[in-house]
C-alpha cells in the first residue's frame, strides 16, 4: 500500500528535515521512494539543495522548474503527477 506524507507548516518548523528523514527511512527499508519539493515560501531551505544526498540513496527527487537558479518564479513541474500515477511505495511532499 502506497504511503503519502504531505508536510505543511510554518517557515522554520522543520518540514524539510522531517521530509528527508521519512524518505531516508523508507529507502533504507528497500521501498521505492519519491520526494517532491514544493516549498515555495522559502527558497533558501529546500530539499533540492540536498539533491545529491537524496539521489545517492536511490530516492527520486521532483523539484520546481527553476530550483537552484536565480529565477524566483513559482512553478510546479508536471512531474508531480508521478506521485499518483507511478507505483511508489512512499511519496513525501515538502510543501
Amino acid at each position: 500500500m502506497k504511503k503519502i506524507y504531505i508536510l505543511i507548516g510554518n517557515y522554520g518548523s522543520g518540514k524539510t528535515e522531517l521530509a528527508l528523514n521519512f524518505a531516508f527511512r523508507s529507502a533504507a527499508e528497500g521501498k521505492r521512494t519519491e520526494v517532491i519539493d514544493l516549498d515555495m515560501v522559502n527558497t533558501y531551505f529546500r530539499l533540492t539543495d540536498r539533491g545529491n544526498m537524496i539521489k545517492s540513496r536511490e530516492i527520486r527527487l521532483v523539484s520546481p522548474n527553476y530550483a537552484n537558479t536565480n529565477v524566483e518564479a513559482l512553478s510546479v513541474p508536471a512531474e508531480v503527477a508521478s506521485a499518483f500515477a507511478q507505483d511508489w511505495d512512499t511519496v513525501v511532499f515538502d510543501v
